[in-house]
């Protein structure tokens, strides 16, 4: 069962945990047959392959109709639902990491504001050292490995543009800038390890939270 849309749902809209003989349609908990799936979604509904059933729980029912939750990041626990500034989102993954919490959660990351991320969110047990982040359609796994990457890539931000990163074809103006004091080895490492990872959600992440403010010289050893 997903317990997204109904910690969402209790938490900003004071809607209780539903119950009833059926199971909803989109997170498969227990609901009661007074919504039905047609009087609240679309057959053009974005996520129509997550439907099975025909009841849908006041909880979803209650998401569905708040976009403004849809379109937000959000970290969830049975206690509380934390909406997330973009800028906050790797400081907390970071924070988790270290010392992950003792609680059942979500992390929900809505890249396009399109999709219905708590509709596919996966749940990270208390105190599980691997984070699953829920990007968009995607599940991913978020650990010590991720961050290196994204201190790669931070780094190679800082001469390069996205395009030369994701094509591994850099122009020679801002290489060049890598050989003021004999630093090319270093992008060459940095340039090794970002490529493996192209096109790959992982990838796609630390893109999507890149930001020029981040420290990158805390990243991984030589």
């Amino acid at each position: 069962m997903n317990w997204a849309t109904r910690w969402l749902a209790k938490h900003l809209g004071g809607v209780p945990n539903p119950d009833g003989a059926h199971l909803c349609a989109l997170c498969r908990g227990s609901c009661a047959d007074e919504i039905a799936v047609e009087d609240v979604l679309r057959p053009t509904f974005t996520d129509i392959d997550l439907v099975r059933g025909e009841y849908v729980c006041q909880a979803c029912a209650w998401y569905l109709d708040h976009q403004e939750v849809r379109r937000s990041h959000w970290y969830l626990t049975p206690d509380e639902a934390v909406p997330l500034a973009k800028k906050e989102i790797l400081p907390l993954l970071r924070r988790h990491l270290a010392k992950p919490p003792a609680v059942d959660r979500y992390y929900l990351i809505a890249r396009s504001k399109k999709k219905h991320v708590a509709l596919r969110a996966r749940l990270n047990a208390a105190g599980c050292r691997l984070l699953r982040v829920n990007f968009e359609t995607q599940l991913v796994d978020v650990d010590q490995e991720f961050m290196e990457l994204y201190c790669h890539l931070a780094a190679l931000r800082k001469y390069h543009s996205w395009d030369e990163i994701e094509r591994d074809e850099y122009l020679l103006r801002p290489l060049q800038k890598w050989l003021v004091g004999d630093k090319y080895a270093e992008f060459e490492r940095h340039r090794s390890a970002a490529r493996i990872w192209v096109r790959s959600p992982q990838f796609e992440l630390a893109k999507y939270l890149y930001s020029p403010d981040e420290e990158a010289e805390n990243g991984p050893e030589e």
